[in-house]
């Protein structure tokens, strides 16, 4: 067996409610990161080029914010629940996921300038045709009327 089967992915605790019902999120993967990217471009590149900081996600984009955390407690359908958390719980889970997810807070800009980079290469490379030119001139003037 290979050490990735071995390798137990880390948690953390969440309190959920004040019954203390408890839950445990993981670090976001580069596939969890991607599905946010199809809905959430705009506010993932905030977040990991460091504009705004985790724990403002939750007041600034709560649809957002509970998609993360329902990816992280691997219920991604659940994110509708997760935004019914009380704000308290909903940082905190937040704060703990980024924490978990963010290895190396040096790398993170540079990795996520590498990535961007790359995705945008390939839809470039995966649309030659956009890029071809038509043979038609354009003109700024406007028609004679």
């Amino acid at each position: 067996m290979g050490i990735l089967s071995e390798v137990a992915v880390a948690t953390d605790t969440v309190i959920l409610n004040k019954d203390g019902d408890k839950g445990e999120v993981r670090g976001l993967s580069l596939t969890d990161i991607g599905q946010l990217m199809k809905d959430h471009l705009k506010e993932v590149s905030q977040l990991f080029e460091g504009r705004i900081k985790i724990e403002e996600v939750a007041t600034q984009w709560p649809v957002f914010a509970a998609r993360i955390i329902a990816l992280a407690m691997d219920e991604p359908d659940a994110w509708e629940q997760a935004q019914k958390l009380n704000a308290t719980t909903q940082i905190d889970a937040l704060m703990k996921i980024w924490d978990l997810t963010i290895i190396d807070e040096d790398i993170l800009g540079k990795a996520y300038s590498r990535l961007t980079s790359i995705l945008s290469r390939q839809v470039v490379q995966a649309s030659p045709e956009l890029n071809k030119p038509t043979g038609k001139k354009t003109s700024s003037r406007r028609p004679k009327s």
